[in-house]
């Protein structure tokens, strides 16, 4: 695979670094949005509150104000220097705990379902992580559900176990 000739003479950690920064900056993005959303929808506090709480650190006047308007019915104030100053503040905190993330998975080498999908999990199935392992035998859930969750669970410790597979 050819490397970028921008990152050619980086070391691996500043590698780890850039791409947990991006991946980090990239999570934070979704997450606004359903910040958002859930703010406007079913928490009734204003669409663009939750940004107004990270900029309210510099000013609290548009919280107060978004609050107060969605108070009143309207779900929908708009300032845009608060605005852009806290999404702003929102994706370098993303970013800032994306190379947290990297680098643990670069320093104790997590590969695989452990490095995962940005969450390195437990070594062992948690009913609180992971409820669908928890239903495995259940009669409600479908054994092929439960089995995906399974195996992705805490492979190293149930080497002496039976396998999911041969329950179904």
């Amino acid at each position: 695979m050819a490397q970028n000739p921008r990152t050619e003479g980086l070391s691996a950690v500043e590698r780890t670094i850039e791409l947990g920064m991006m991946a980090g900056m990239a999570a934070a993005v979704p997450m606004g949005i359903f910040a958002l959303i859930a703010s406007g929808t079913w928490q009734h506090a204003g669409v663009y509150t939750p940004v107004y709480r990270i900029a309210a650190m510099l000013d609290p006047s548009p919280l107060e104000v978004s609050l107060e308007e969605a108070a009143a019915g309207s779900s929908a104030y708009f300032d845009p220097q608060p605005f852009f100053s806290g999404g702003v503040v929102h994706l370098a905190l993303g970013g800032f705990y994306g190379v947290i993330f990297a680098l643990l998975v670069h320093r104790f080498r997590w590969r695989g379902r452990l490095a995962g999908a940005g969450w390195p999990g437990p070594p062992v199935p948690s009913p609180v992580m992971r409820p669908t392992a928890s239903l495995e035998r259940s009669p409600e859930v479908p054994s092929r559900v439960a089995r995906r969750s399974w195996e992705g669970c805490g492979q190293t410790l149930r080497k002496g176990r039976t396998n999911a597979r041969s329950r179904g």
